[in-house]
């Protein structure tokens, strides 16, 4: 897989609209960061995933849904998708990726989504409540 983020942190933030991915996404482990903050769908095409792991990685947090496309009539053939960080769909996360016979969905699943531990402690503080202290100070 590529490295689209290299060692930076990338948050996009898209208001008023949806996010469609069309390709991976890949950070450098412990080094880069990657979230998409969404008031729409995020929505991954049925091309993204096959060979090589993961295929999405990073933090994906949508106020509508999380989407994952299948290719054709969602029945079979679709290519299986590994994802590497956390998603989030306030309005639902809708996997719909179907894997041929063999392998079944049984046997091996569409959608891999595997916890990532690094992203999760690169979250970015100023994205955090802010904890105030107050102290009450004599005149």
């Amino acid at each position: 897989p590529t490295n689209l983020v290299g060692g930076r942190k990338v948050i996009l933030f898209v208001k008023g609209a949806g996010v469609r991915l069309n390709g991976p996404v890949n950070v450098t482990d412990g080094v880069s960061f990657f979230m998409i903050i969404s008031e729409g769908d995020i929505t991954v095409a049925p091309t993204v995933g096959g060979a090589g792991t993961p295929h999405l990685e990073g933090i994906y947090l949508s106020q509508g849904q999380f989407i994952t496309e299948c290719g054709g009539d969602c029945d079979d053939d679709d290519i299986q998708l590994s994802i590497r960080g956390s998603i989030v769909g306030l309005g639902g996360v809708d996997l719909n990726r179907d894997l041929a016979n063999p392998p079944s969905n049984a046997e091996t699943p569409a959608e891999i989504i595997e916890y990532a531990p690094d992203q999760v402690l690169m979250y970015p503080n100023f994205l955090s409540t802010k904890n105030i202290n107050w102290r009450e100070v004599a005149p």
